[in-house]
């Protein structure tokens, strides 16, 4: 019953859309402009069928992982430090600012100016995702109730607990929506740097290919392959944070009953 529940809704809406794009698709009565979901999903299927695809979905993984992996140290350093150093959160306010209203257009011509067609795409993504994730991690840190800090102090517990057992744990909850949100974004953020710098080995330039062709059909396939790499790395890193918190939980469990006996 509770599968279910989890499970229908996302379903219902899923078909909603799709019958609203057959709907879409009669209306328009055009295969060149919009074609219909059943063309659009056997050329979906034919991207499996093809060798490069595979080495473009890696290709897109990798840069999406690498440069938010990047992005999220430095911003975690520096909101750390702002969250606990009024002084550094002032000096460091402005450079915030200028990241936030850099205009992503102007960031991906400068970035096809000044670096490579396999480096933009990540640049790209840094300048953009880094005032997001600054301001995730600066909030949950700002927003934390000092007073368990100081009750932890009160009752002697060691500096090295609090860190990671108190604060990380508390910080972490409270930013990991926002950091599976971000993290879906910024392969849209790559995806365009790479259709504008016309990247190798990348669903980006297979777009661009595409569009170039007014191969529609496959535009829109490449589209949901897209989307849905998307949503596999959203739910990868949910489900592995499942699994070590069910890990850590089964731990402290133990420890639970090891001292109770």
């Amino acid at each position: 019953m509770k599968i279910a529940k989890k499970i229908l809704p996302p379903m219902i809406s899923l078909s909603a859309v799709i019958a609203a794009l057959y709907i879409v698709s009669s209306i328009i009565n055009d295969e060149f402009v919009f074609p219909s979901p059943t063309i659009i999903f056997g050329e979906f299927l034919s991207l499996f069928g093809k060798t490069y695809f595979y080495t473009e979905l890696w290709g897109d993984i990798v840069r999406t992982v690498i440069s938010f992996a990047i992005s999220f140290l430095f911003s975690a350093v520096f909101a750390v430090l702002a969250g606990v150093n009024e002084t550094f959160e002032r000096a460091f306010y402005p450079i915030t600012v200028i990241f936030r209203s850099i205009p992503t257009m102007s960031v991906i011509l400068w970035c096809l100016i000044a670096l490579k067609a396999d480096k933009s795409p990540s640049a790209v993504s840094f300048i953009v995702t880094f005032p997001m994730l600054y301001s995730a991690i600066f909030g949950a840190v700002k927003n934390r109730d000092k007073k368990l800090d100081e009750m932890a102090k009160v009752f002697g517990v060691k500096r090295s607990d609090r860190i990671f057992k108190m604060i990380i744990p508390d910080v972490w909850k409270r930013l990991f929506p926002q950091f599976c949100a971000i993290l879906s974004f910024n392969v849209k953020l790559i995806v365009a740097g790479e259709a504008l710098a016309y990247t190798g080995n990348s669903l980006g330039r297979e777009l661009k290919i595409a569009n170039a062709n007014f191969e529609t059909a496959k535009l829109l396939a490449l589209s949901v392959a897209i989307i849905l790499l998307a949503v596999f790395l959203e739910l990868t890193v949910k489900g592995v944070a499942a699994v070590i918190r069910r890990i850590k939980n089964g731990r402290d469990r133990k420890r639970i009953i090891q001292a109770l006996r």
